[in-house]
């Protein structure tokens, strides 16, 4: 499969203006930072969908261009380009794949827009203002696999590991609430500075040591996860610990070459390694078009493919609120349609229990 979809960033969005003979959705996905990991399939997947699209959609419908912004960026530089967009008139809808620092921001920078905006990585099941849905993993999703993990493996003493921002502050007391529900105990509860864990992670082998803990839960996503999970490794608790993440995807699992313990685990929407119909044949599609080489297609890059795919079938029906256009609530009539999977690492890669 050949790509032929326009996408400019948003410096040429503005330079060129509005055009009402596109669909412009805005992509705001992490070329940079903790989670810049993600950036490459997240990018080849709103491409792929935006492919898809093209090659269905009707001569009288409108061309569909991507606008890229890096998520990211800083947290205020981000809500500055994705407001001047939406505000602007130059962009349709966003699909974003960020940490819950820059949707705050966003949110607020946003105001009273409805624009259709879909987060997709997990999130902290509150309501959003506007036109914005989460479509990933809410805390209650995100510990769904916690019980079968502590019946199965014995592990009743645990810790709470998290780096400082919205998400893990609210993951740390989902995560707890899960634990002693199950009849576990929390012995350790500490937060890292986002982007600094490695130095941090000393004292926490020695307090993991001290207070005989059997398992962590890592409330942490990308390049901070990667880091946690190789310091714990370095310190040979890979073979003794379990360790359970809701925001642990392939690409972590390459960043630590890794992990054959059977000791690591899991939850989220989906894996490249999931055999259900549906994810086999996106499989197929995207190695059709970027080759077996290409960046691996995890859970958040999935929900970026399919928030593009649905933002483009709201245009077909002339449903989505954007540049002069009344406002549907279109947005709010996206529901979750996933399942929640548990997997245990294995190697490079997942294998769904």
């Amino acid at each position: 499969m050949s790509l032929h979809v326009a996408m400019i960033d948003s410096l040429e969005a503005k330079v060129v203006g509005t055009d009402s003979r596109a669909l412009r959705i805005g992509v705001a996905l992490p070329m940079t930072g903790v989670l810049g990991q993600v950036g490459p399939s997240a990018l080849d997947a709103v491409l792929l969908a935006a492919d898809e699209i093209r090659a269905y959609r009707g001569r009288s419908e409108r061309s569909l261009q991507l606008v890229l912004v890096d998520s990211g960026d800083t947290a205020s530089n981000v809500a500055r380009e994705v407001s001047q967009l939406a505000h602007g008139g130059l962009v349709d809808a966003f699909v974003g794949l960020h940490t819950s620092d820059r949707m705050s921001a966003i949110e607020s920078a946003l105001g009273s827009s409805t624009m259709p905006y879909i987060c997709t990585p997990s999130h902290e099941g509150v309501d959003h203002a506007g036109g914005v849905f989460c479509s990933g993993e809410s805390p209650v999703q995100s510990t769904s696999g916690l019980s079968w993990v502590m019946r199965e493996r014995g592990a009743l003493v645990w810790a709470v590991l998290g780096t400082d921002y919205l998400w893990p502050q609210v993951m740390r007391g989902a995560t707890r609430a899960e634990i002693n529900r199950n009849g576990g105990v929390v012995l350790l509860d500490t937060l890292l500075p986002v982007g600094a864990v490695g130095p941090g992670m000393a004292d926490v082998v020695k307090s993991l040591r001290r207070l005989g803990i059997q398992g962590v839960v890592l409330n942490m996503p990308g390049r901070d996860l990667a880091d946690a999970l190789s310091s714990l490794s370095a310190a040979s608790l890979d073979r003794s610990l379990v360790r359970y993440s809701g925001g642990l995807e392939e690409n972590v699992l390459y960043a630590i070459n890794g992990d054959r313990s059977g000791n690591l685990y899991s939850a989220l929407h989906s894996f490249e390694s999931l055999d259900s119909p549906r994810r086999r044949a996106l499989n197929d599609r995207y190695r059709s078009a970027y080759g077996d080489d290409s960046p691996v297609l995890n859970s958040w890059a999935e929900h970026c493919y399919d928030g593009v795919h649905f933002l483009a079938n709201l245009d077909s029906r002339d449903l989505l609120p954007g540049r002069d256009r009344p406002n549907h609530g279109a947005a709010q009539t996206l529901q979750p349609t996933y399942d929640m999977h548990l997997a245990v690492a294995a190697g490079t890669r997942f294998e769904v229990l």
